[in-house]
């Protein structure tokens, strides 16, 4: 059976335009498959990033967290000492040596005790005394590198605020507090209280801050 030439003709067309549907639909496809891929890429890249960020942010806590121990150990050796911690040839005060903790190194030479003791003013007190010129971004009063092969991880402390008070069943004598803080008490003696900030840094620009407080009665073993 013969079809007509017109016939044919029309057939031929509408073939033409349903390859040309498929063809679109195709690169449709494709196009929409991109997407996908990139914000699945996306997606990892940003995941991958906040994985790294949440690191830092707990090695900069831990740093902080962790430096509340041996800060309390060096405010305790200062006021039982009567000077700066001095372990001889292991550790001297003005830039720890040893390898596992790394360099520690105070303000000034004598600065941290003498914070310590009361012969020197804290942060809070300086701010009170001299707001206007009281820097935004003040000096700690120390500063410790806890890995020496890590200089970008580093431990700040400042001492905030200090103040003596007199234990239960104790009773002050004539010039307490001449020899400094907390001393010249009897009976139950005198509790020293310490306010820190402890800020530790990492990798990235991250930061933690602690804050805490430590509890000194002097003449008790062990202290803080």
């Amino acid at each position: 059976m013969a079809f007509p030439k017109h016939q044919m003709k029309c057939s031929s067309q509408f073939l033409g335009n349903e390859q040309g549907f498929v063809l679109v639909l195709t690169m449709l496809i494709l196009v929409a498959l991109t997407l996908v891929g990139i914000a699945a890429l996306d997606t990892s890249t940003f995941e991958v990033r906040i994985a790294a960020n949440d690191r830092w942010a707990k090695l900069a806590f831990n740093l902080a967290d962790g430096s509340v121990y041996s800060t309390s150990k060096l405010v305790s050796e200062a006021l039982e000492g009567d000077a700066d911690p001095d372990y001889g040839s292991l550790v001297a005060y003005t830039g720890f040596t040893t390898v596992e903790e790394g360099i520690a190194v105070p303000n000034n030479a004598d600065d941290f005790y003498s914070v310590v003791k009361g012969y020197k003013d804290t942060q809070t007190e300086l701010h009170e005394t001299d707001p206007v010129n009281f820097p935004d971004d003040p000096v700690p009063d120390f500063q410790a590198t806890p890995d020496p092969n890590s200089p970008e991880k580093i431990v700040e402390v400042y001492i905030v605020s200090r103040e003596a008070k007199q234990i239960a069943g104790g009773g002050a004598e004539f010039g307490a507090g001449a020899a400094g803080a907390g001393y010249g008490a009897s009976g139950g003696g005198a509790a020293i209280l310490f306010d820190v900030d402890i800020d530790g840094f990492a990798g990235d620009t991250s930061r933690s801050a602690v804050s805490a407080r430590f509890r000194k009665v002097l003449g008790s073993v062990g202290g803080l």
